[in-house]
């Protein structure tokens, strides 16, 4: 499950001014995996404008402050998952 409130993994604070301005206006879809042991394995982001280096600093940002705890399958032992939402900028 979620372990901290996903409004605290984008504070404005770490996002540059640079993507800021080329996101304001902008929705963006982000996806991340998440690993057996409840850490961020992989981060996608969709939107239209969304480009590699916004990807990677959106992403770096977002698996630095989202924390999880592990999933677990029908029989309770911990299985990968992941979690989706939107922001607008």
């Amino acid at each position: 499950g979620v372990l901290t409130h996903p409004s605290s993994w984008l504070p404005s604070n770490e996002i540059p001014n640079s993507i800021r301005r080329q996101l304001r206006g902008h929705r963006m879809e982000f996806r991340l995996d998440i690993d057996r042991a409840g850490e961020v394995s992989a981060c996608t982001l969709s939107g239209d404008a969304i480009t590699a280096g916004i990807e990677r600093t959106i992403c770096e940002i977002l698996v630095r402050n989202a924390r999880f705890s592990a999933g677990l399958d029908e029989n309770g032992d911990p299985a990968p998952g992941y979690y989706t939402n939107r922001i607008a900028f």
